[in-house]
Order: structure tokens, then C-alpha cells, then sequence
């Protein structure tokens, strides 16, 4: 007996341990905070501004923001209306506990001892805290909460999961639905106005029903709040006022097909991309204005985007003017939608011709009627203008220079140009043909405006950043910085519709060019302005056809409506022109006629950029210095002085003299030769003719439904020249004079098709029939 106390203290060692051991084991085990909450995702603009705000797994708002992202005033607020010794208690307060438990004797229901860790507690695991047990479960979790945890942890918890009424939780997605700001940037009375309402989320959810019950609620935390700080006393009378709430309508869906596509790219939810939410809006405000007055031409719909080029940013993307519209189709992103670019992708043709030394702007070249094999391209306007600079070629977009310069270039070709560029889902060189040149590649505006950012950056082109951390990817050469600004160079020259009006508005100089697609489905225009690109295109996503969808005519205008928007909000620097002391260009004269360089004969000649080196210099062999007869007035065999006089005489060869003529220009052939003279008398060596039909690197076929397959054979020739043989494979074809064309029935194989003039010039090329 006299051990049996040892007995009776080894039970209760016993019990207890059976008690405390469970008890010690929970307490040790870390609890969830907010792993496994889910949460809403945002996608804000690169400044932090919302741009769109997706709900949670749950169906609820609520979006995580990090402590130190939340404004110290709601932080205050929060603290001085439900817990003000949150930094001193375990998680429970005992003082708090004490008084409640003296209340609820007295038989006063009101006033509780909840700590913001115990209502975290009841946040996170849904415990009925209404009786005894339930609150002391909760006080429980509360202290294990505290042991794991430190309290600004908590703290940023509880923000983030606090009610807010209907399915809106936690401070971040509040401010955004009934204040439309970031959590970080509310005022006092916005502030106090949040910290009360998680108290009572269905009597204080922001409206004008509720006003009311805010109002005292708010006032009650202001007159605490002046205890603290005194000072604040002077917003009292913004307390005091009513306030405007929105609601979760009012949320903000911007760049709807942007922000769906970071959405789904990226696992972050917290995402900030590169858009600028002012120039954002301001380019869908223009589109939607322009389009809505223009339905009746059939333009139902348009695209458009700016982007950085130093950065390679998009700043604004508009995939379409309105996102709902479902008989336009409005959910479809345009940026990304192919389509025939038209003439959009004339100017790196071009670029590749001043690269490899082919052209050079002043270059001559001719818009006459041009057939290969059974194809026959036209302009637009269905028109020709004869002989024209590469420079105006450019300009006025024409497709039958822009076809001959695409068939002198050498490696890369055009094709090899586009595969370089990353221009995705290209169909193989056969399928194209000629169709290359005029559009039949189609492009995305995102593709297409990298082209252009790469003219503008020296040639280096870069991936688009969609996101503010995006890295980009190491650029790729695809041009010389001297053929990039010679191509550019020229598309400053390009006139705006209204011409010098708006021109004369800009302070800087536009490098633009419009493109239409074959059939009419398509208008764009794209270009550079400061450090910007910018592209436009204007249609119909159902592809339809209409003959208002002209690149002059409906995108341009649009294309300088933004052009003007954007200049007159930001001051923009030109960074084209300053590029061109740093480059390998030189500035000389070419003959405005002929547009060939070095030729002391020209009457007259106008300053053009070249590459040294590269661009070609030959010396015009049109204008020529010849001895005259006195007598005769024929080109004399060699000058005699007394009877032959120097003079300059034009010789335009067979193509220029009628491709002249067709422009209405009538040019006075060269006098005639003295007889005996030799191939070229005085007038120097003439030139050889140039095969025109063949085309060069041309595969012709055999059409089996047709009887007759013939191909034309057509030379220019040198002023004089009066007739030319053709042979095929050294077999006689025939004879004709320099204006002439002759025809040979197409036969499966290879051959070499030859000309050679009555002055014993001549000139090739193979030709290839299957």
C-alpha cells in the first residue's frame, strides 16, 4: 500500500501521455496557409495596370498579392479594426478570450476574441466557431498556425482569402472589382471602407445598397484611426461622403486574344506583359470608330499592332474591333490569321536586289505588258507606266518590275529570303511560281511586322516579346544595314492619302507601304514611325471579297489615323535617318533618264544612295558622244575636222524606245550610220541585246488541252540594230526586226534558246519544256 501512489502517478504519467502525444504531434506538423488554395490569374499591362482578371478553380475572385504589395493604409486599417495586438498574441489573445467569456455571462452577445490567425484558421478550414468546442478547435489551430508560421505570413494570408462578398475574396480582386485599382494604391477612405467589410461581407458588399451600412462602419474606423494618427483628422469629410462602387461587370477585358494567349502560354499566375494599356486602348477606341463608319463599304472588321523596335515589345494588339461580335467572327485573332500579304513584301525584294548588287534605287526599269509562258501578270490598275526608277517601282507598287528585279536575284532568292525569315508553313518554291512575288505567301501581321522591325534594326531580325521577363532569342542577319536603308529610304517617299495635309502634320517621316491580296479579301498597310512599327489590316474574317479592300484605300487611312494618335501623346525621334553616317553608303548622281551612273553626257541627273562596292556603276551607254557629218548628218565612221562635228545622241534600244512609245513618250531615234562603218562607228561598241522571252530560271510546261503550246521569243536591242536571228539548240527559228516577235511550238527538254543581231551581238539563255 505504501507504493501505491507510484501506482496511481504512472496511470496519470499514462494517461497524459496518451493525451499529449497526439496532441504534441499535430501541434509539430506544419498546417497549409495557402498552398492549396487556388487562385484567379491576371494579366496586368507592363506598368502593373489590369488588363484581365480570370476567376479561381472555385469560381471565385481571388487573386494573390504579396504582402508587401498591399498598401500600408488597408494594412493599418485591417489591423486597428480586427486584431490590434496581432503582432504581440500567440495567435489567441488572452485578454480578448477573457473579455468575450465575461460578456457572454452577462448575457451580451456582442463582441467576440477572434485574432486575425484564429479567422485565418476559419478562412482555410471552414470551422464552425459558434460553440464552445468549435472555438476552442479553432484557438487550437490558431496556435499551431503561429508555431509554423511568421505572423506577416499569416497576415498575407489572411488578406488574401478574406470575404468580400458573393464570390469575391481577398484584398487584391476587391480593389480591382469595386475600386478598379491596384490593391497598392488605395486611398484612406478606400482603405478603411475594405478593412470593414469581411466583418460583415453580405451587409457590406460595395453598392448603393448597401451605402449605409458601409458608411457607419467606415466612420466608427475613422474615429479609431485619428486616435493613431490625428493628423488625418482633414479626411474627415471624404469619409463621410458616399462613395462609387463598380462591380465585377466593370472588370477590365483588354487585348481579350493577347491576354488568351499569355493565359495559356504561360503557368504564372501573375503574368505582366509588354502591352501599354493607354496606347492598347487607344488603338481598339480607333478601330472600332473607323470600322463602325465604314460598313457600308463591307469593311467588317480589322487587326492591328505596334511594336517597340529597339525592344522588339509589342505595345498594342488588336486582334479584332469587337471580341463578342459573333456574326464577324470577333473572337479570332487577326494578328495571327494568315493571309495574302499583297504588295506588303515588295520592299525586302528590293532590299535583296540592292544587297547583291542588281539595282540600285535609280535603276531603270520597265512596267510594260510582260507574258511567262501561260502566265501574264498585271498591275492592280491594270495599266503600265513604261519606264520608271526602282525607286518609283516601289512606290507605286508595280508588279511587273517588282517580277523582273524577284528574277535576277541570285541566293538567297525571294523564297530563300521568306524561309530564313521564319515565315511558317511555306509551300515548296514550285507551288508559288511568279504568285511569290504579288502575295501568294501568306503571312501573319505578326510575322509581317517582325519583317519591317528587321528593316529598321540594320537587317537583325528578332523574336516579339509577348512578356516583360521574355528573353529574346539571339537576332538573325537577314540583310546588310546598307541595303535595309536604302529600301527605307525610298518608303519615306511614299505619299499618304491626303497627301501633303497630313504629311505636314507629322514631325517625323513614316516609312510605309500598303499591300492588297489577290481577289480583294485583304487591305494592309504597315510601316515605321520613331522606334515604332506599326501594321493594319482591314477585311472580313469570313474571306470575303469586295472591291473596297484596297490597301490605299482602307488601311492606309487607318494606318495614319494611329500614326497621328500615337505622335501627338508621345514625343517620337526619327531613327532611320541618323543611322546613315554610320553606314557603307555614299551619295552620287545618277542620269534621271536611264538612271545609270557616271555618265558626263546626261542632261540631266539627281542625287541616290549606293553601296560602294556593290550597287552598280556602269556608265550609261545611251547617251553617247558621237562624230556628226556636216554634210549628211549621218554618224560619220570617225571624226575629220572641218566635216564632223561632236554631238550627244540618245540610243534607246528596241525595248526603252517601245516601251516609251506605249507611255505616250516619243524618243527621236539616233541618225544613221555611214556605210562601211564597221559594227559600230564612231557612235563606240554597241551594245548586245538582252532576251526577254524565255524568262530566266523559268520552268515551261506543256499544256496537253490546248493544240498549240508556243512560247514567244523577244529581245531588246541596241539603237540601229535592224534585224536579229533566233536559233533553237543552233536550229534556225527565224527573223525579225528589233520590234518584233517571233513564236516556237513548245517541244518536252532542255534547250538553248540564242539571238544574234545584224551588228554580230548576241545573247543566250537555257530553256527547260516538261
Amino acid at each position: 500500500m505504501k507504493f501505491g501512489w507510484i501506482k496511481r502517478g504512472k496511470r496519470r504519467t499514462k494517461f497524459l501521455a496518451i493525451i499529449l502525444l497526439p496532441l504534441l504531434i499535430f501541434l509539430a506538423i506544419p498546417p497549409d496557409l495557402l498552398q492549396d488554395v487556388s487562385f484567379s490569374r491576371s494579366v496586368n499591362d507592363r506598368s502593373g495596370e489590369l488588363l484581365r482578371l480570370t476567376l479561381a478553380k472555385d469560381q471565385k475572385y481571388r487573386l494573390f498579392v504579396p504582402l508587401q504589395n498591399i498598401s500600408p493604409l488597408l494594412i493599418k486599417s485591417v489591423l486597428l479594426h480586427e486584431d490590434k495586438y496581432f503582432y504581440s498574441h500567440p495567435g489567441v489573445n488572452p485578454i480578448a478570450v477573457a473579455q468575450a467569456a465575461w460578456r457572454h455571462l452577462g448575457g451580451s452577445g456582442r463582441g467576440g476574441a477572434s485574432t486575425i490567425t484564429m479567422q485565418t484558421v476559419r478562412l482555410k478550414s471552414g470551422i464552425h466557431s459558434k460553440n464552445i468546442l468549435g472555438k476552442m478547435w479553432q484557438m487550437l489551430q490558431a496556435f499551431r498556425l503561429e508555431l509554423h508560421y511568421s505572423k506577416n505570413h499569416i497576415l498575407e494570408a489572411y488578406l488574401n482569402l478574406a470575404p468580400y462578398g458573393g464570390n469575391v475574396e481577398g484584398v487584391g480582386a476587391a480593389s480591382h472589382i469595386y475600386f478598379s485599382r491596384n490593391v497598392d494604391a488605395l486611398s484612406l477612405p478606400e482603405a478603411l471602407t475594405l478593412a470593414v467589410i469581411p466583418q460583415s461581407p453580405a451587409k457590406r458588399m460595395p453598392n448603393a445598397k448597401n451605402e449605409q451600412f458601409i458608411l457607419q462602419a467606415r466612420e466608427r474606423l475613422f474615429n479609431k484611426w485619428v486616435k493613431d494618427s490625428p493628423q488625418d483628422i482633414k479626411f474627415a469629410g471624404l469619409i463621410s461622403r458616399k462613395m462609387q462602387y463598380k462591380s465585377k461587370g466593370d472588370l477590365p477585358f483588354i487585348a481579350p486574344q493577347y491576354t488568351s494567349r499569355l493565359l495559356k502560354q504561360s503557368g504564372k499566375n501573375n503574368i505582366i506583359a509588354t502591352l501599354d494599356k493607354s496606347n492598347q486602348e487607344l488603338l481598339t477606341r480607333i478601330l472600332k470608330g473607323y470600322v463602325n463608319h465604314r460598313l457600308e463599304l463591307g469593311i467588317a472588321n480589322a487587326s492591328a499592332m505596334l511594336v517597340d523596335i529597339n525592344s522588339r515589345e509589342v505595345i498594342a494588339s488588336v486582334g479584332s474591333v469587337n471580341y463578342f461580335d459573333l456574326l464577324h467572327q470577333g473572337m479570332l485573332d487577326g494578328t495571327k490569321a494568315r493571309r495574302s500579304p499583297g504588295s506588303a513584301l515588295k520592299p525586302f525584294i528590293y532590299a535583296l536586289a540592292f544587297e547583291q548588287g542588281i539595282i540600285h534605287p535609280m535603276s531603270l526599269l520597265r512596267d510594260v505588258k510582260t507574258e511567262y509562258a501561260t502566265y501574264a501578270p498585271e498591275n492592280y490598275d491594270h495599266d503600265y507606266q513604261g519606264p520608271l526608277s526602282a525607286h518609283d517601282a516601289l512606290i507605286k507598287s508595280r508588279n511587273i518590275p517588282a517580277l523582273w528585279v524577284a528574277e535576277q536575284l541570285k541566293k538567297p532568292s525571294f523564297y530563300d529570303f521568306l524561309g530564313s525569315a521564319n515565315i511558317d508553313k511555306l509551300k515548296t518554291q514550285e507551288a508559288y511560281g511568279l504568285s511569290l512575288v504579288l502575295g501568294g505567301a501568306e503571312v501573319t501581321m505578326q510575322e509581317l511586322v517582325g519583317l519591317y522591325a528587321m528593316l529598321a534594326d540594320n537587317g537583325n531580325l528578332k523574336n516579339l516579346i509577348y512578356q516583360r521577363d521574355e528573353k529574346p532569342l539571339a537576332g538573325k542577319q537577314l540583310l546588310s544595314p546598307e541595303a535595309a536603308f536604302l529600301t527605307l529610304d525610298i518608303l519615306k517617299d511614299n505619299p499618304p492619302p491626303g497627301g501633303s495635309l497630313i504629311s505636314d502634320n507629322l514631325h517625323i517621316p513614316v516609312y510605309w507601304k500598303t499591300g492588297t491580296s489577290g481577289g480583294l479579301r485583304d487591305a494592309w498597310s504597315v510601316g515605321i514611325f520613331g522606334h515604332y512599327v506599326l501594321a493594319v489590316w482591314t477585311g472580313d474574317f469570313r474571306g470575303s471579297r469586295h472591291g473596297q479592300y484596297v490597301g490605299y484605300v482602307t488601311a492606309a487611312p487607318l494606318f495614319f489615323e494611329i500614326v497621328r494618335a500615337v505622335t501627338a501623346k508621345e514625343n517620337l525621334v526619327d531613327i532611320i535617318q541618323a543611322k546613315s553616317n554610320a553606314l557603307n553608303i555614299r551619295k552620287t548622281f545618277a542620269c534621271s533618264d536611264t538612271g545609270d551612273i557616271n555618265n558626263i553626257y546626261c542632261p540631266v541627273k539627281q542625287p541616290v544612295w549606293i553601296i560602294p562596292g556593290i550597287s552598280p556603276i556602269k556608265s550609261s551607254d545611251i547617251y553617247r558622244r558621237v562624230a556628226i557629218n556636216d554634210q549628211t548628218g549621218k554618224i560619220a565612221c570617225k571624226f575629220v575636222p572641218g566635216k564632223t562635228s561632236y554631238r550627244v545622241v540618245e540610243f534607246w534600244s528596241s525595248e526603252l524606245s517601245e516601251v516609251f512609245a506605249k507611255a505616250g513618250i516619243k524618243k527621236t531615234p539616233p541618225p544613221q550610220s555611214e556605210e562601211n562603218c564597221g559594227q559600230s562607228g564612231s557612235s563606240g561598241v554597241a551594245s548586245p541585246p538582252h532576251i526577254i522571252s524565255p524568262a530566266k530560271n523559268l520552268s515551261y510546261h506543256i499544256n496537253p488541252s490546248k493544240e498549240e503550246n508556243k512560247i514567244s521569243l523577244k529581245a531588246s536591242f541596241d539603237a540601229g540594230v535592224e534585224s536579229a536571228f533566233w536559233f533553237v539548240d543552233n536550229i534556225p527559228v527565224g527573223r525579225a526586226k528589233p520590234d518584233e516577235t517571233i513564236f516556237w511550238e513548245l517541244k518536252h527538254g532542255n534547250y538553248i534558246v540564242r539571238v544574234i543581231d545584224d551588228k554580230g551581238n548576241s545573247d543566250s539563255r537555257n530553256l527547260s519544256v516538261d
